[in-house]
C-alpha cells in the first residue's frame, strides 16, 4: 500500500498507479461558477474544518515536510 499512487509503476500491469485522483469531483453535480445560495439569496456561509493527522519527513535544511490532513466543508 505504501507504494500505491507514488508515481512509479510497481506492478507489471501498472494497476498500483490507477485511480489516483486526489479529489473526485462529479462534473454533473459540481458547478464552479455557480456557488450555492442561501434561502434569502445572501452569501452562503461555508464551515471549513481542517484536522492535521500527521507531519512526516521534516527536512529543516530544505524547509519541507509532508502532512496528512482531513478537510471537510459544510454549507
Amino acid at each position: 500500500m505504501s507504494k500505491r499512487c507514488n508515481g512509479i509503476s510497481n506492478c507489471k500491469d501498472s494497476f498500483d498507479e490507477t485511480h489516483c485522483d486526489i479529489i473526485f469531483i462529479d462534473k454533473q453535480l459540481y458547478y464552479k461558477e455557480t456557488p450555492p445560495l442561501s434561502e434569502d439569496d445572501a452569501k452562503t456561509k461555508v464551515l471549513v474544518n481542517v484536522s492535521i493527522l500527521a507531519v512526516e519527513d521534516p527536512n529543516e535544511i530544505n524547509m519541507k515536510f509532508r502532512i496528512k490532513f482531513s478537510l471537510s466543508l459544510q454549507w
